[in-house]
């Protein structure tokens, strides 16, 4: 794979900005003998762990959503928000 792991977070952090504005940490991890790369998406004790392929890289250094990933990142996103409005943030959480 010719893309680096921080040029790859910078495009995802750009196509998706609801990442950084919800507190949401991302890591990636590339696995170059299979051309893909894990994502794991973070917030308090929610967890997302998914996959770009090559192809959805070569997309995302073109500014284009893989469309895959866009629907769990708003899956995600809904479910975090579900989640909060009917449990408001407590003082600590257990996870």
């Amino acid at each position: 794979m010719s893309h680096s792991e921080d040029a790859l977070r910078e495009k995802l952090l750009t196509l998706y900005p609801e990442i950084p504005q919800n507190g949401i940490q991302i890591r990636l991890q590339f696995y170059r003998v299979k051309n893909i790369c894990i994502v794991t998406l973070q917030k308090d004790c929610r967890v997302l762990n998914t996959f770009l392929s090559k192809k959805d890289i070569d997309s995302c250094m073109v500014m284009r959503k893989p469309q895959l990933f866009d629907i769990q990142m708003h899956q995600f996103l809904n479910s975090m928000r579900a989640h909060e409005k009917k449990n408001p943030a407590p003082a600590f959480s257990f996870c």
